[in-house]
């Protein structure tokens, strides 16, 4: 008769551990870009308003924008 040979089982954690390191990296990721984010959006107090709009540049005329334009490459 043939031989069978019995083995015992391996732990099969290896894939709890990869999990539990990919939480820790999106848990430090996120702590980062969040405590980041909040100290480089902070927008200074405003200030005064002008009272009137500036006037738009009488010189720079006002033309729609072309709608036939074909690009060729070179």
């Amino acid at each position: 008769m043939a031989e069978i040979r019995v083995q015992e089982k391996r732990g099969g954690m290896a894939w709890l551990w990869i999990l539990l390191l990919l939480v820790l990296a999106a848990l430090a990721a996120w702590y980062y870009l969040s405590t980041r984010d909040a100290s480089t959006t902070a927008e200074p107090a405003p200030t005064a308003t002008p009272a009137v709009a500036p006037a738009a540049d009488p010189a720079i005329p006002k033309h729609p924008p072309p709608t036939n334009i074909v690009f060729v490459r070179a």
